[in-house]
């Protein structure tokens, strides 16, 4: 087995990451360079379709899902693979509530609306350091899961990884602001697909197509797809999966700040609405590609009968994958590199995102406002600053995520989905609950996020564990040693070659493990399937976190809200409300004099009369 990279390895990776870089280099000389703030957070929002729709697909689709979800395929079977209804609900929900909500508004930060509809700053400062929290950590996750899986098998520093991915990705957000991330996106989403499809047909190749690949996960008992239970301390269900990841893509897709950023790069709201829509087939295909992975993994060490978990040649499920190609592309040159690209290109593209779009936040929220009216100069000069005072951050979240246990996908989905909840509250009460007043809206979101902090750190910090349904492991008989020469020694007496299949008898070997210990910090005190007292609460699903967040966040507004007074009709911002609640609490005359009032401001924004999303920026069409 190949347990390091090679010169065409390297290469290829030297290759992606100069190209990213490049790519910020050319857009800050293109056209003049950034010559203001509007070009270098907004694109001087004039992009197109193709690149705003890869990029709000990338955005969130790092190495966190090409790793962590072939793991779920792996260990805990299909039920996962549910999180694709929830993607399609999350962006439908998007394209026609969100999407014509901030296009109308016109805001460059997200949290702009929470003082728009609240009139209250204060409740745009809690908004913004909640998604900030959730960005900065998310960021760190994403720059760690393919620097740890790297390590693994190839002896690849993770510091060395870390700095790669935060300095490459600092560097090229800085000098060509969103644009260059935009068209960065567009390049790693090729470098992605390529990599996931080369272990896809190859495979296929090696376990023999979709039948064998199936027989197998149905031996193990994976294909799991009828898990009903309502008990919320159950890891993996259908309510879960997809309520709790719909709030958790709603979130994503709908109110981040990433997102609303690339509505409003695109010049009309057709197009950012058809952006959003794409995500849904795309989505679908890559999310399916990595979840074929995953089986096929699985189906692959099922035949041969060795389990590199239980033998100990990985220390966890999130290096099966790379342990894999490492195995099966041994006589691939550069392959190897290609997949290193690949779960790179992933965490590079998220942590652009998170960069350009929390330096905007930055600037729009707190800079901007106490600064006043500065040069251009000077405001670029800040803005640059940001991002690598931003950077610095990540890296250092990433450096700490090595303390972190368990699957990358649950500890990437339970912190930000501890976050999400209440701040997905803020918008979706601002949007649907017109009485509930700044008072409300910051106690709720402030007691949801404490609760649920409350919950997974408890849950971690005493060993907790969700209720996983056993599933029978992949039997170790026949295996004593993997990947000497392309090789696997069964019982010390015949070896099978893992690329063309063929058998032959050795001599039988004397094998040191010398393979890593387990680390243990995310080992499970308590596992279910019955907990006492508290620990219930500890054991909840870590999908079920965005919706116990937002529901106590809204509980809780609505109350203090009554208590203090709920808002007046005649103080609420009609371009804040869902259009239908809006002409329920508005009269005609006045909706329309705040259309004329918006348009006059605006200039009227270009408009698509091919596209039905522009009815929904009317108070008064049906």
């Amino acid at each position: 087995m190949k347990t390091s990279l090679d010169y065409a390895d390297y290469i290829i990776f030297g290759l992606v990451l100069l190209i990213s870089a490049a790519i910020g280099v050319v857009f800050s000389l293109v056209g003049g360079g950034q010559k203001n703030t509007d070009e270098f957070l907004m694109a001087g929002r004039k992009m197109g379709t193709l690149p705003v729709t890869l990029s709000l697909l990338v955005s969130f689709q790092s190495a966190i899902m090409i790793l962590g979800f072939a793991n779920e395929m792996y260990n805990y079977g299909v039920m996962f693979y549910y999180i694709n209804l929830a993607i399609v609900i999350a962006v439908i929900i998007t394209a026609v509530v969100f999407v014509p909500l901030f296009r109308r508004i016109k805001v460059t930060s997200s949290f702009e609306y929470l003082e728009m509809r609240y009139k209250a700053r204060s409740v745009r400062i809690v908004g913004g350091f909640l998604g900030a929290i959730t960005a900065i950590f998310y960021m760190g996750v994403a720059s760690y899961a393919p620097s740890v899986a790297i390590n693994a098998v190839t002896g690849f520093p993770v510091w060395a990884s870390i700095l790669i991915v935060t300095g490459v990705s600092t560097f090229y957000t800085t000098l060509g602001g969103l644009k260059a991330v935009l068209w960065t996106d567009v390049f790693q989403f090729v470098i992605m697909m390529a990599g996931i499809l080369g272990i896809f047909i190859k495979g296929l190749m090696l376990t023999g197509g979709f039948g064998p690949i199936f027989e197998a996960m149905d031996r193990g008992d994976r294909l799991n797809f009828a898990e009903i239970d309502p008990n919320p301390t159950t890891r993996h269900t259908i309510w879960c999966v997809v309520f709790g990841g719909s709030l958790l893509w709603i979130s994503a897709y709908g109110t981040s700040q990433a997102s609303v950023q690339r509505f409003n790069t695109t010049p009309t709201i057709g197009m950012a609405r058809r952006a959003v829509l794409l995500n849904i087939p795309l989505y679908l295909i890559l999310v399916t590609l990595v979840c074929a992975n995953g089986m096929i993994v699985y189906a692959y060490y099922s035949n041969l009968r060795c389990d590199p978990l239980q033998m100990k040649y990985v220390e966890n499920g999130n290096q099966l994958l790379p342990w894999f190609v490492m195995e099966v592309f041994e006589d691939y040159p550069g392959f190897a590199g290609l997949f290193m690209a690949t779960l790179f290109s992933g965490a590079l593209s998220s942590n652009s995102s998170t960069l350009s779009a929390f330096t905007a936040v930055i600037w729009e929220d707190y800079f901007k406002p106490s600064l006043g009216k500065v040069s251009n100069f000077k405001a670029m000069l800040i803005n640059k600053i940001i991002v690598l005072v931003l950077g610095a951050c990540g890296t250092g979240i990433a450096l700490l995520c090595q303390l972190l246990g368990g699957p990358i996908t649950q500890v990437g989905l339970s912190l930000s989905g501890a976050i999400t909840g209440p701040l997905s509250s803020l918008y979706l009460m601002g949007i649907f609950m017109p009485w509930v007043n700044w008072i409300g809206a910051i106690s709720g979101a402030v007691s949801g996020f404490l609760f649920m902090f409350w919950i997974s750190f408890a849950a971690k910090f005493e060993k907790i564990c969700s209720y996983n349904p056993p599933l029978p492991n992949i039997p170790t008989d026949r295996c004593s040693l993997v990947g000497v020469n392309n090789t696997m020694v069964l019982n010390g007496t015949y070896t099978y070659n893992t690329s063309t299949g063929a058998y032959s008898t050795v001599i039988p070997l004397s094998v040191n493990d010398t393979s890593p210990s387990s680390s243990c910090s995310g080992c499970c005190k308590y596992s279910g399937p019955q907990y006492e007292g508290i620990h219930n609460l500890y054991a909840v699903s870590y999908l079920w976190y965005p919706v116990i967040g937002c529901l106590v966040s809204i509980i809780i507004a609505n109350i203090v809200s009554f208590i203090t007074g709920i808002m007046k009709p005649k103080d609420v911002n009609p371009d804040c409300v869902f259009p239908p609640i809006a002409r329920c609490l508005f009269s005609q005359s006045q909706l329309e004099k705040k259309q004329l009032q918006r348009a006059q401001e605006d200039q009227l924004e270009p408009s698509d009369p091919s596209s039905p999303s522009i009815k929904l920026m009317s108070y008064t069409d049906e």
